[in-house]
């Protein structure tokens, strides 16, 4: 250790590099690294779908849905399963537990399909499964038609507005809702149908066989190769009751005789408010790995295309905007550590009442913070919540093996002008940072040893809090591992600041005096110390029977949301 100290203090240059170009990576990380309000958490859900048209709920429940369950219930690292049965579908939620490979569980839950799909009906499609995970919107979009059409606008916002979002950069998952759905209803007389002896059946028949394109093959023409194909699709509504139905010796008997054709909408399913106005909504889901502020910044791009094309007809409003609570919340965070740095610098420079002595201190704050955001990168973290409160609390410490060296310079420096002694700056700053080094890193060693833990829990404990106790371990011993390279160095630069006798100020000799009258007594009345220390434990085992227990502290929302249930 001896060796490092004296290689730092006598090469100056290669330390200051070093730490120049670990603070770049920090600086280059903080612009580049993903940023999220929590850390990304381990998908552990599955849904299996199969498809049965044409069948009750209640007949896929039993046909499908439970032989399903029950071949499901083998699955390795199954914590709740539970389902949906629709008419003609069914949807089984299976939920495993937290340190399950989610890859194995698929490849498994595939098997098990194989397995169960002999004993399915014979016309049930083959169950689909997939991982999902639940992911709040990322932003949520009212498009507001100007003209109050709701039809064109739900087509607009189906064939081109959506498109468009998922072609974004990080986009999972883009829904629409509200609106209506153009439909074309054929309303057939049932007189009519009986007296001609038609059903149903045999009109939709027409109706399908008349609209179709169908390829009638290829035209070759030198090296070019053209397809050809008959396109009978109907292009307008009243081609449909042209449609001839029959031709017999009455004449030709159209669907526009027996039918009326008519353009409406289909029965609504959702309907969207803002503001009191009916509107079309888009919800936009990130991807797991994709940063909600990258997301939201492309979406934010694209909607100011979306206004130059169609600003004339539709009005697009942000109602909801995720990147900007975690923009805060990370903000928030950012000033709270900042004032926690200067407040810091301003408690070092009241005692050492040297400004470039406190300032060295100081600038090890920065320093470890963008270190320890460096290896968060390389770790392959993001930057959240949990990982920016493992700095703001490293912040506490970082300084503390600096200022020990420091002071201790400070101290040799006395010790060796009241003495004979003929000391070199070398040896007096190699001698002082010999003799605090190994507390300090004992006091390094302990403090990492704690948060060690951590990478061991299971669960989502394990997955929220390692970010934090990488954040912390690694601010910490990069103070400690400056305070035996930098500090030296500095200290070497600065040796008539370090030769200065301070004096302590009257606040701190007040503090001084009326603790050594507090110890005395203590030393006379030992038992004072006991039930001092008896009542806090009394109180803080007490506190455990009333305080609130809860994976994550309460956030403020501005937000309110009522659920209505509705009897079947």
């Amino acid at each position: 250790m001896n060796k490092l100290i004296r290689f730092c203090i006598k090469h100056k240059i290669p330390v200051f590099m070093a730490v120049i170009a670990f603070v770049a990576i920090g600086i280059f990380s903080a612009f580049t690294m993903k940023m999220d309000f929590l850390p990304t958490l381990q998908k552990r859900k599955l849904l299996v779908a199969a498809e049965y048209e044409g069948i009750a709920a209640k007949e896929i429940k039993t046909l499908v849905t439970i032989p399903l369950e029950d071949a499901f219930g083998s699955l390795t690292g199954l914590k709740k399963i539970s389902s949906v049965s629709r008419d003609g579908l069914s949807l089984i939620s299976i939920e495993l537990h937290w340190g399950t490979d989610i890859d194995i569980a698929l490849v498994e839950c595939r098997e098990l399909i194989d397995t169960a799909y002999s004993i399915l009906p014979a016309r049930c499609n083959k169950p689909t499964v997939k991982a999902i995970e639940s992911i709040n919107e990322c932003l949520t979009i009212a498009m507001i038609p100007l003209d109050n059409d709701l039809k064109y606008g739900r087509y607009i916002a189906d064939y081109d507005i959506k498109p468009r979002f998922q072609r974004v950069k990080g986009v999972g998952l883009v829904s629409i809702s509200g609106g209506e759905k153009e439909q074309i209803e054929v309303r057939v007389s049932k007189d009519k149908l009986d007296s001609r002896q038609l059903t149903l059946e045999s009109i939709s028949n027409v109706i399908s066989s008349t609209n179709f394109e169908y390829p009638a093959g290829t035209i070759t023409e030198g090296e070019k190769k053209l397809s050809v194909k008959t396109s009978g699709l109907y292009t307008d509504i009243t081609q449909i009751g042209q449609t001839p139905v029959l031709y017999n010796e009455g004449g030709l008997l159209r669907l526009s005789d027996i039918a009326e054709v008519v353009d409406t909408v289909e029965e609504k399913e959702t309907f969207f408010l803002y503001q009191g106005k009916e509107c079309i909504k888009i919800g936009i889901k990130k991807k797991s790995d994709a940063s909600p502020l990258a997301v939201s910044k492309e979406i934010k791009n694209e909607i100011q295309n979306l206004k130059k094309l169609y600003g004339n007809y539709y009005s697009f409003e942000i109602i909801n905007d995720l990147s900007e609570q975690i923009k805060s919340s990370i903000v928030a965070l950012l000033i709270s550590a900042i004032i926690g740095c200067i407040a810091a610098s301003f408690v070092i420079y009241y005692f050492l009442k040297s400004l470039k002595l406190s300032s060295i201190i100081s600038t090890v704050i920065p320093i470890c913070s963008l270190v320890s955001i460096g290896i968060l990168n390389l770790s392959g973290k993001s930057i959240n919540v949990m990982s920016l409160s493992g700095l703001a609390i490293g912040l506490g410490m970082v300084i503390d093996c600096s200022a020990v060296v420091i002071e201790n310079v400070q101290k040799k420096y006395i010790s060796e002008s009241n003495s004979k002694n003929e000391l070199t700056d070398f040896e007096i700053i190699s001698s002082a940072v010999g003799e605090v080094a190994k507390s300090n890193i004992g006091s390094t060693i302990t403090t990492v040893i704690v948060f060690i833990p951590v990478f061991f829990l299971k669960g989502i404990l394990g997955e929220l809090f390692i970010d934090l106790a990488i954040a912390i371990i690694s601010s910490i011993i990069a103070s400690c591992v400056l305070s035996l390279t930098y500090i030296p160095a500095m200290c070497s630069l600065n040796t008539e600041s370090l030769k200065k006798n301070v004096n302590n100020s009257k606040l701190v000799n007040y503090l001084e005096t009326k603790y050594s009258l507090i110890l005395n007594q203590l030393f006379r009345k030992k038992w004072i110390v006991i039930v001092i220390i008896s009542t806090c434990v009394v109180v803080g085992v007490s506190s455990l029977f009333f305080i609130k227990f809860e994976l994550l502290p309460s956030l403020n929302s501005n937000t309110v949301i009522a659920d209505i249930s509705f009897p079947q």
